[in-house]
């Protein structure tokens, strides 16, 4: 055979459901060729996954599903060996030479692969002036520069910041703010140190004695509310009225006012007529009905808690009511629908009940949603129907499969899919042939496949 396949590399993310992953038209000799890895992990086949070759298909298979946003990266690692042993006494064997010189194209390619990823010089810089490109990727595991032309590395970089904070220039601030308290102090001789010798500055001036307007305070606000707060007038000469601000009182004095005025004061204050503190005026309470003692033009049926109201009277009424019939709906109150039907009693249904079909997408994998009773697809090669992306217990699976215009393409079936005597049917050849399959879950876990309708036209 010839090696025409390129690919050895295949990448996905997960999603934190799906466990199955397949790389197609690989030539894959033996299952342990595959590196697989979770983000930079690398995996271990039968502890961490299962793999399962088929019609130069490796369906690849996660004891559990990678999460989601985990990278799944599936890559052929062909041993570095040729095991191909040619003598002279030996007749020439063309299939055996070709699979040796098939396998170093294999590892080359994955070379190739390798090398593609690695810090390598463009092409038109066969001389060495040009520079390396990372492509936006880190490079890690760097050794510390030793000479002047070496890469610096972070931890370099932080440990020459760290000894020129404490002993460099004089505008760290390890050397003017010693103590740390935001101001050059003139008594802290740490502070004071850098400005020794400075000449030019008037001999009044020192370090700390630098001035700030308000607007430079940062705190000022909250500084002057406190020098407020301490300087303000003791409660007992304020209220006594004989304090600097005089005729200013404090909210308890305000509370006793009122509280001698509610006795005997105007008839509509709150202790007055709603003395129970219900919120209402009852008849049959004294202090609540005084106030309405005496009055004139008042029906005598009149008392002061008996008057009510009708729908009619109350504004809000119809939004109240259908906000609270709202509420209900799903809790106390089903809402009301002729046409719903009851998964738990026996229906008979009037009139004709259809499920939608799902065109599939014709590729070497072909996976049904699992959401559908009905799929259909044209087969454009020889292909595998997947399993579904979910089964239902007690859910019928009908498939419709079609011939393209050539013909005589096969399809490969997952193993979920049981066959009476444990075979799946041969297709019909003709171009264009039409198959009807159906099946039934009893367990959401298989289906179990019926005798097909085949040769429809």
């Amino acid at each position: 055979m010839t090696e025409t396949v390129s690919k050895n590399f295949q990448q996905w993310v997960g999603d934190g459901v799906s466990e199955v992953f397949t790389l197609s038209n690989v030539t894959l000799l033996d299952e342990s060729y595959l590196a697989v890895f979770l983000d930079d992990t690398i995996q271990t086949i039968v502890t961490d996954y299962t793999v399962e070759i088929e019609f130069e298909i490796a369906s690849i298979t996660f004891s559990t599903p990678p999460a989601s946003g985990q990278r799944v990266s599936i890559v052929r690692e062909e041993p570095l060996e040729q095991n191909t042993d040619l003598t002279t006494i030996n007749t020439f064997r063309a299939e055996g030479f070709e699979g040796a010189l098939d396998a170093i194209v294999r590892q080359i390619h994955r070379l190739w692969h390798r090398l593609s990823r690695s810090l390598t010089l463009p092409d038109s810089d066969l001389d060495g002036s040009g520079q390396f490109d990372a492509r936006s990727n880190r490079i890690g595991n760097v050794a510390d520069p030793v000479a002047e032309q070496d890469a610096v590395t972070k931890a370099f970089a932080d440990d020459t910041y760290a000894l020129q904070s404490v002993a460099g220039g004089d505008m760290f601030k390890a050397n003017y703010d010693s103590d740390e308290d935001g101001k050059v102090n003139a008594a802290v001789a740490a502070d004071v140190a850098p400005w020794s010798g400075l000449t030019g500055i008037p001999a009044s001036f020192t370090p700390a004695s630098h001035t700030h307007t308000a607007i430079e305070v940062d705190d000022f606000n909250t500084a002057a509310d406190a020098r407020i707060a301490s300087s303000a007038q003791d409660v007992s000469i304020w209220e006594s009225g004989t304090g600097i601000t005089e005729g200013v009182v404090s909210p308890a004095k305000i509370a006793a006012a009122i509280a001698t005025i509610a006795p005997g004061g105007g008839d509509m204050i709150k202790a007055i007529y709603d003395s129970n503190n219900n919120g209402k005026v009852d008849a049959a309470d004294a202090a609540d009905a005084a106030p309405w003692t005496g009055l004139t033009g008042v029906p005598a049926t009149f008392a002061p808690d008996a008057h009510s109201h009708i729908a009619s009277e109350v504004s809000d009424f119809n939004i109240s009511a259908d906000a609270r019939i709202a509420a209900a709906v799903g809790l106390s109150v089903q809402g009301y629908d002729v046409d719903t039907a009851k998964t738990d009693l026996a229906q008979t249904f009037s009139a004709l009940q259809a499920c939608s079909v799902e065109t599939l997408v014709d590729g070497a994998i072909i996976t049904p949603t699992g959401t559908r009773n009905a799929y259909q697809i044209t087969l454009g090669g020889n292909r595998t129907m997947a399993a579904p992306s979910s089964i239902t217990a007690g859910a019928t699976y009908v498939f419709k499969i079609i011939q393209d215009g050539i013909g005589s393409r096969t399809l490969a079936w997952a193993s979920v899919y049981d066959w009476p005597g444990g075979t799946a049917p041969i297709l019909t050849s003709d171009a264009s042939g039409i198959d009807v399959i159906s099946g039934f879950s009893f367990d959401g876990a298989s289906i179990q496949m019926l005798t097909p309708g085949q040769g429809f036209s």
